[in-house]
């Protein structure tokens, strides 16, 4: 009697599971669709993206915040430092701040 009351949970078991995947899934269909009426209404696209079948309109979604910008490469300089020494110019030209010299 035990092992048949066994099967009969696993039976039951598996029924529960196959109706809530099944519920999950109704669900998921109705809140991300885009039913026709919902272009027809007239209310503001706030309100009806909070209505079911209307959720997955693309006036609902919301875009991705954009990327920062990475900042602009600094502009050539010639610091007071680059004509003060006397290294060759090939190689005060990739110091720092010496890259603009007209050298």
């Amino acid at each position: 009697r035990k092992i048949r009351h066994g099967f009969e949970c696993m039976r039951r078991a598996r029924s529960h599971a196959a109706l809530l995947i099944g519920l999950l899934h109704s669900v998921g269909r109705a809140t991300s669709a885009c039913e026709p009426f919902c272009d027809k209404k007239t209310q503001p696209w706030q309100q009806k993206c909070s209505w079911v079948g209307c959720s997955g309109c693309s006036e609902c979604s919301v875009p991705p915040p954009a990327l920062p910008s990475s900042p602009p490469p600094p502009l050539p300089q010639c610091m007071l430092h680059c004509g003060e020494k006397s290294h060759p110019w090939e190689e005060r030209c990739r110091w720092d701040g010496c890259s603009g010299c007209s050298e």
